[in-house]
């Protein structure tokens, strides 16, 4: 054995290992799980069950879910709805989240799912599955409760702010208007509800909630544009021109017969008596002209004057029927008073008697006839002053009612004749001729071997022009003669059938018009 070796053992194949084995105690089945088992063998599960996911044993639905008998799954509870129930065998089990609450959880088992309406929000309705359906505040309002059951608590935002922002939470989104403007709104949801100051006022008050904020410019400025935040921009009136309203949108120019040469003026100093500045505008004292023909600086021909006043009550609203007539006659009655003529004497436009002529924009234009007592320049000392414009704002409120804004009224007079506006047209050895006189300085025409000469006052005299044809020129001034023994027909009506003072006029007019009147 010393020198040799053994030989090899063979080795022996390794057994393959056996599959486990579970040998189950014998344990009968519940006829809950038979039922079960049959249900899914059929198709079905008894209320409160569904098949599982083999579909093959029905099982007990879980907290929240639901199932009616025959059905093959269990129903998850919807949005805004949970159940705590095991085996639920309807959706009457799944309840409702309260009012104030909302829930997007599908199948939720607890209450806890149930979440507040935030704030700015509130729900009015149980069961709201979407934060969506809590209703929020309207823009303009805010609430800071949480769960609210009401739209109640929304609380608007207060005169002098607005709010665009739905479901604010707080009064810090109620912004407030800014300078220049004002609101007496509550609740408003934008910024056009803050009204701008309007023209001739200015306001720096933030969050400004009535129009009292907005300061007027003072007497002698003017400010022309609306919502200006500060005083800066009330400018003054330039020389020429003057302000007689605090709170003034522009400044009137002073009229025919006055001059100012300084700024921020609240009246035109008027020309000396025997003189008159015939342009608007006049700066210096020195525009003012001597009246070379007399008679009180009115026109060669006659003492009349055009009068034109600019009312701004009237700018925007144009009355009619009663008040129109109201209106026109109180105007008469007051320029009658301050030109101390009879209201006959005050004709409008077209030759109307006792009334004026109402025009776009504010604009009355009269013209004052047979003016006696007084000279151009106390006329222009009379319609100039405060007194006057005072009793045209109060004839315009007796009879429209007070207008908002500053009211203003600036007169201008002019000396100038009134003719009819009349067309006529003969025909003569010259070519036709049609001749229409309207509101001119002044024309005097007569006739004399078949040509005639017109005269026109201008502020350097008189300037004379030669005509053919002067048939229609005479056939005017007969016109006009006609009108002047209407006009004393009127006089003498006025003033209980006793005449003007006496004069070779005077007298020749009362027995033209007794003619007339038997005629």
């Amino acid at each position: 054995l010393a020198s040799t070796s053994p030989a090899p053992r063979a080795r022996r194949p390794r057994p393959r290992p056996m599959a486990p084995t579970m040998v189950l105690p014998p344990r009968r089945l519940s006829m809950l799980q038979l039922v079960g088992l049959a249900g899914g063998a059929l198709g079905g599960c008894p209320a409160g069950q569904g098949l599982d996911s083999k579909g093959s044993v029905c099982v007990t639905c879980t907290e929240g879910q639901w199932s009616d008998d025959g059905s093959s799954e269990c129903v998850f509870c919807r949005p805004g709805t949970w159940s705590q129930d095991l085996a639920a065998e309807s959706e009457r089990a799944c309840l409702e989240c309260p009012r104030g609450t909302w829930s997007s959880q599908v199948g939720s088992p607890t209450e806890d799912s149930c979440q507040a309406c935030p704030a700015g929000r509130w729900g009015a309705h149980p069961g709201l599955a979407d934060l969506s359906e809590c209703t929020a505040c309207p823009p303009g309002s805010w609430s800071a409760e949480v769960g609210a059951t009401s739209g109640s608590v929304c609380t608007k935002c207060p005169k002098g702010t607005w709010s665009q922002v739905p479901g604010a939470s707080s009064a810090r989104t109620c912004t407030a208007c800014p300078p220049g403007t004002w609101s007496g709104q509550v609740g408003a949801a934008s910024l056009s509800s803050c009204r701008r100051c309007r023209r001739g006022t200015w306001g720096n008050i933030t969050g400004a909630s009535q129009e009292s904020a907005c300061t007027d410019c003072p007497l002698g400025t003017y400010q022309n544009e609306l919502g200006q935040a500060n005083k800066s921009v009330c400018i003054q009136c330039a020389p020429g021109n003057y302000s007689v309203a605090e709170g003034s949108a522009l400044c009137a120019t002073c009229p025919p017969g006055t001059w100012s040469g300084e700024f921020a003026t609240t009246r035109c100093n008027l020309c000396p008596e025997g003189t008159w500045a015939p342009s608007a505008q006049s700066l210096r004292r020195d525009m003012c002209r001597p009246c070379h023909h007399g008679g009180g600086c009115f026109l060669a021909g006659g003492r009349s004057i055009e009068v034109t006043m600019r009312i701004s009550a009237l700018a925007s609203t144009s009355p009619s029927g009663r008040d129109r007539s109201a209106l026109l006659a109180g105007y008469v009655r007051q320029i009658a008073k301050a030109c101390r003529v009879s209201k006959s004497s005050v004709v409008d436009t077209s030759g109307s008697n006792k009334t004026v002529s109402l025009g776009q924009g504010g604009i009355v234009t009269a013209f004052v006839l047979n003016i006696k007592h007084l000279s151009v320049n106390g006329l222009a000392a009379k319609l100039y002053s405060a007194r006057f414009r005072s009793a045209i704002t109060n004839q315009t409120e007796e009879v429209l009612g007070a207008v908002p804004g500053t009211e203003w009224v600036s007169v201008a007079m002019q000396p100038k004749i009134f003719t009819v506006p009349t067309t006529t047209t003969s025909t003569t050895t010259a070519p036709p001729t049609t001749t229409t006189p309207r509101h001119e300085e002044h024309r005097a025409a007569s006739t004399s071997a078949g040509a005639g000469t017109s005269s026109t006052e201008g502020p350097e005299g008189p300037r004379h022009e030669d005509h053919t044809g002067s048939t229609t020129v005479a056939a005017v001034t007969t016109r006009t003669q006609r009108d002047a023994v209407r006009q004393h027909l009127d006089f003498l009506e006025d003033n209980n059938g006793v005449p003007p003072p006496a004069s070779g006029v005077g007298a020749l007019l009362s027995a033209a018009a007794l003619l007339w009147a038997r005629a």
